[in-house]
């Protein structure tokens, strides 16, 4: 579309500046998310109106969502929405907001929510147990957004999010600023949501929800794991077990926020009942720009005898703390593999790596989280290793692109060439390859934003790859 503005909306409750109130909120007001889209088998789509009877049982990340008759995409893959015929929406780019801290006490009633698939072991846990982190579950996938993580039953409390430097021109336009996930069986009982300056003084005002009264846009299978033993333990009566998914979300003014008040605000709080469910808390990136220090150079990966080596280097560190290595087998779903730890503060350049040993044969796309210790993180671009003989694919990334991306390729020979093409089959460039180059690096900054594709000639072969600059 067309329409574009200067921000998107969340969906929270705040509170007020001087006077401390507190606004109790219908759960099936005009708030309410009717329908979402995500990568759950690359594309699914359910909403009130046609809820769908496939229920995801892994990783899969937010691709968009109606709220009051409107599609918002989230920034994972604009393109992905187009190409199945739902090109009809505002683009928007939303992340899930960092963690601060969790102040409650975890429980034997606390659950870290898995896809019940997300290790590939159906109807059972897996072995070694996932990882017992529930900040990392509020967080992790595509820009934070993965619904089929999370943690149930979140320990009664005070939930806190970083969210700082509001972009006022947000206030009031009525896209969504926050967005809320409830992924499991909210009982009775309600959350107050609010927003807090550096004192913890509310800014705006307070607003309980309450999600029992909010109709569910689908159904999801999870294993829920015991957050209160580490390893973790999956018992039987949590495994396998289909849970609802509702999504709420607002504008900055819904919670008070106004044009005088919004430059103290430091935190988004949510006052836990014990029986909140999250995947995540997300924030509309153009209504709030939460810095991350940490810069990340450069992230590669190869390949010998069968194990892949991944290395990285930052520039900069500002108080990171480590970075968390994650892979999957199609680009889109990502598990974690492991964590090294970070330099902390550094001025220099650092550089890391970490190594998979008797990788699946097949692709293998790789990715890091870098996460600092307040609680932010950022993702690196995907690498990719093909393992085996029989898998020559070649493949573009990061994709979507801002501009530069690199394509990864069999040894190149001479005469082999890489041809830019528009969506309509307009040549726009060629470029040779180096011979015996693994990979090419393209720049399509002087290009408009849109989809394209490359075909890549090689000794009398042709191979298409797409791409979709951002």
């Amino acid at each position: 579309m067309s329409i574009h503005r200067a921000k998107n909306g969340l969906i929270l409750l705040f509170c007020t500046v001087f006077s401390i109130t507190t606004a109790r909120v219908n759960a099936q007001a005009s708030q309410t998310v009717s329908e979402v889209i995500t990568t759950f088998n690359f594309y699914w789509k359910s909403g009130f109106a046609a809820v769908n009877p496939l229920k995801p049982n892994t990783s899969h990340n937010l691709l968009a969502f109606t709220y009051n008759g409107t599609r918002y995409s989230t920034g994972v893959d604009d393109g992905l929405l187009t190409a199945h015929g739902d090109g009809n929406f505002i683009p928007e780019v939303f992340h899930s907001l960092p963690v601060l801290n969790i102040s409650g006490s975890v429980t034997s009633n606390t659950k870290i929510a898995l896809g019940q698939l997300y290790d590939g072991v159906d109807n059972g846990a897996s072995t070694p147990p996932p990882k017992n982190n529930m900040a990392y579950y509020l967080t992790d996938g595509t820009g934070g957004l993965d619904l089929g993580t999370g943690v149930a039953n979140l320990p009664q409390g005070d939930l806190n999010f970083n969210i700082a430097n509001i972009n006022p021109s947000s206030i009031g336009d009525g896209v969504p600023d926050i967005l809320i996930t409830q992924i499991a069986d909210p009982s009775n009982g309600t959350d107050q949501y609010e927003f807090d300056n550096s004192s913890n003084v509310i800014v705006g005002h307070t607003i309980d929800i309450s999600f029992s009264g909010i109709d569910a846009v689908g159904n999801w299978t999870g294993d829920f794991y015991e957050a209160s033993t580490n390893p973790m333990v999956l018992t039987t009566s949590f495994t396998k077990s289909d849970r609802p998914l509702r999504l709420w979300a607002a504008d900055f003014s819904y919670f008070g926020i106004t044009k005088d008040n919004y430059s103290g605000i430091q935190k988004f709080k949510i006052h836990l009942n014990g029986n909140s469910d999250v995947a995540f808390i997300a924030y509309n990136v153009i209504s709030s720009n939460i810095t991350l220090p940490t810069t990340l150079s450069y992230f590669r990966s190869t390949q010998n005898a069968g194990n892949v080596l991944l290395t990285w280097q930052t520039q900069t560190e500002i108080n990171s703390d480590h970075f968390d290595v994650e892979s999957g087998t199609d680009g889109q779903v990502f598990s974690y593999l492991g964590s090294v730890p970070a330099a902390g503060n550094s001025s220099i350049p650092k550089n890391y790596s970490y190594q998979q040993n008797n990788v699946a044969a097949g692709p293998n796309y790789y990715r890091i989280k870098q996460v600092d210790t307040d609680g932010k993180y950022n993702y690196s671009q995907v690498a990719r290793e093909i393992i085996g003989d029989n898998h020559t694919e070649s493949f573009i990334y990061p994709n979507p692109t801002n501009g530069v991306a690199v394509v990864k390729h069999s040894p190149a020979k001479k005469g082999d060439k890489l041809g830019l093409y528009s969506p309509t089959g307009k040549k726009l460039s060629t470029q040779n390859l180096q011979p015996g180059s693994l990979e090419t690096t393209v720049d399509l900054t002087s290009y408009p934003k849109g989809n394209y594709f490359f075909i890549l000639s090689t000794s009398g072969a042709n191979e298409t790859i797409k791409l979709t600059l951002k």
